[in-house]
């Protein structure tokens, strides 16, 4: 089920349609039949991996829907504890009277017993435990010239692969019989996609009419990159819009004049970057070269031009300036201040900028603000760029050195604006719990260790996942969670790889935050912060951590982060950031 509250209007794209209702592309069909296939041949174990939101787990469930005629078919990985000890889990999913403690053998018995070969599906099989893969590896045993009575689907983002591929896995590697991939939907597809999710829901506020007509299609498409889950959220934002003013059916124009607007209101979150809004537009206009005037391509602006001096292109700076003002009401309250560090040297300091600034080549305002869709290309962005999603890019220089010196916000305020947000913008909800966490609010590290555990909103990472359920002091959920969860004894390896700077700040306090986004693809161990204070003599100093920010008890000048390696060295780091208020 959908929980957006821009699932109010209609419901063609409320929940997902049943398994017999599923909108299938060619690829799609052609991939479920392979899988199928294999399950005939009684292959012991079957991997299916994709991009996130591009239907691997309705591709699961059209295989269970497909065999549970033919077969008894259970399904793990649901939950984190499926996938951090699946042993206990496996039998219930499979209804088979087995003790647990009896480990494999003891399924597999259960399964000679009762006379039909199994079906075991593992959902997000990428988090799974190295002792978890290999107690499925050991349920697909079956003697020399015998068919196994168990086969098993993996299913899991492209982690996956890397996961399976380790030396140590080389027995259930030995036993994978197909491996297939989901893929993102063409410009036809979605369309197709689009217009059976209004059919099947048989909605009657759209019944009868062509809601988006073939320009307003391409350019959905050209936004989401042809990703399921960006366009239905794309189609529930226009029709959010639309029902507010009682409109039934949308051009390329209202399409793209209304996702502008998300999009620079920050409604959007990660979905939507310029990039993307403008091959829309042109997506649009060579569908139709009417459907969508220049001015609708204006709304994103190229890089360098307005937006990028502070200023937002014409005809949206009323919804920007809307959210900037209420930004600011949540996160800075009035009367709120924390102890300085040092009343004395912080104002000396404020006083004489001079201090706090360190000569640049670069001057500071050429350097655009990063986002974390910047650091991850992911979904529309990718495609615009013509970027293989998921791949990872090096910081592309540092954040902004000019900065303003804020009140200490409230981090209850924080924790609140991320909950607000969180349904609809993971991504910005995990950066407002990292700020109220790095304040010591417990429960918004706690939230945010499960953001790491399940890879809602950041990459899957348990050890930063263990990290914050340890700074959740007082909280008795994250307790339990440090229970459950795996040590990580062997950190991966950052490779070529380094964190991201995501933002930093200078407080009344005193106080510098910083905020980076650990490498993607493999859990690091510790991060080194390396800084110089603000009016010292220039020494770089540093500090390690399991966290993905800290705040550092005085002004700095520049920092920079990198990603230690298993054995304590250092690894790749980021670019230096240099930060100054702006002269008084």
């Amino acid at each position: 089920m959908d929980r957006s509250p821009l699932a109010s209007f209609c419901p063609s794209f409320r929940s997902a349609p049943a398994a017999d209702q599923c909108h299938m592309s060619g690829p799609h069909r052609q991939t479920l039949d392979a899988i199928l296939t294999s399950l005939e041949a009684s292959q012991p174990i079957l991997v299916l991996t994709g991009d996130p939101g591009t239907g691997k787990t309705t591709m699961a469930h059209q295989v269970a829907a497909r065999c549970a005629s033919l077969r008894p078919v259970g399904r793990i990985g649901h939950s984190a504890a499926h996938l951090a000890d699946p042993a206990p889990h496996v039998p219930k999913a499979l209804g088979l009277a087995s003790d647990p403690s009896g480990g494999a053998r003891a399924v597999l018995s259960a399964c000679h017993a009762s006379g039909s070969r199994h079906l075991l599906i593992v959902d997000e099989a990428q988090a799974l435990t190295d002792t978890g893969l290999d107690y499925l590896a050991a349920l697909t045993d079956a003697p020399t010239g015998e068919s196994p009575v168990l086969s098993i689907l993996l299913v899991g983002g492209r982690d996956l692969v890397s996961r399976l591929a380790q030396p140590k896995h080389e027995t259930l590697r030995s036993r994978i019989g197909g491996r297939f991939q989901t893929v993102p939907l063409d410009a036809g597809e979605t369309a197709d996609y689009i217009a059976h999710r209004f059919r099947v829901s048989g909605c009657a506020c759209h019944a009868d009419i062509e809601v988006f007509d073939a320009a307003a299609c391409a350019c959905l498409h050209a936004m989401s990159g042809g990703v399921p889950r960006v366009i239905n959220h794309l189609v529930q934002s226009c029709l959010f819009e639309a029902g507010t003013t009682g409109r039934r059916s949308m051009d390329a124009a209202f399409v793209q004049d209304c996702l502008s607007a998300m999009a620079l209101d920050g409604r959007l979150g990660h979905l939507i970057t310029p990039a993307a809004l403008r091959q829309g537009a042109a997506a649009a206009r060579a569908q139709h070269p009417v459907a969508c005037p220049s001015p609708c391509v204006q709304s994103a602006p190229p890089a360098g031009a307005g937006a990028a001096n502070g200023a937002l292109p014409s005809g949206h700076w009323r919804g920007g300036l809307a959210a900037a003002v209420t930004g600011l009401l949540v996160l800075v309250p009035q009367g709120l201040r924390q102890p300085p560090f040092d009343a004395g040297s912080w104002a000396s300091l404020l006083a004489f900028p001079a201090i706090l600034s360190v000569p640049d080549s670069a001057p500071a305002e050429t350097v655009p603000l990063r986002t974390a869709a910047a650091a991850r290309i992911e979904g529309p962005a990718a495609a615009a760029a013509g970027i293989s999603r998921g791949t990872v890019l090096a910081p592309s220089g540092p954040l902004p050195r000019q900065v303003r010196v804020e009140a200490v916000p409230d981090p209850s305020s924080l924790l609140a604006q991320a909950l607000t947000v969180g349904a609809v913008d993971p991504d910005h909800a995990a950066q407002l719990y990292t700020r109220a966490a790095l304040r010591g609010n417990g429960r918004a590290a706690y939230y945010l260790g499960q953001l790491y555990e399940t890879g809602i909103g950041v990459d899957p990472d348990p050890y930063r996942a263990r990290a914050w359920y340890q700074a959740a002091t007082g909280i008795d959920g994250a307790a339990l969670r440090l229970a459950q969860l795996v040590p990580v004894d062997h950190p991966g390896d950052p490779g070529q790889t380094a964190p991201v700077s995501m933002s930093h700040g200078l407080y009344e306090s005193g106080q510098t935050e910083l905020v980076w986004i650990p490498p993607a693809g493999s859990a690091m161990a510790r991060f080194r912060v390396q800084f110089v204070p603000a009016g010292g003599d220039g020494t770089v100093r540093q500090r390690d951590t399991a966290l993905s920010a800290m705040l550092v008890e005085r002004p700095v000048t520049r920092w920079r982060v990198m990603a230690l390696r298993a054995d304590g060295t250092e690894g790749p780091a980021s670019a230096w950031n240099r930060l100054a208020p702006p002269a008084r």
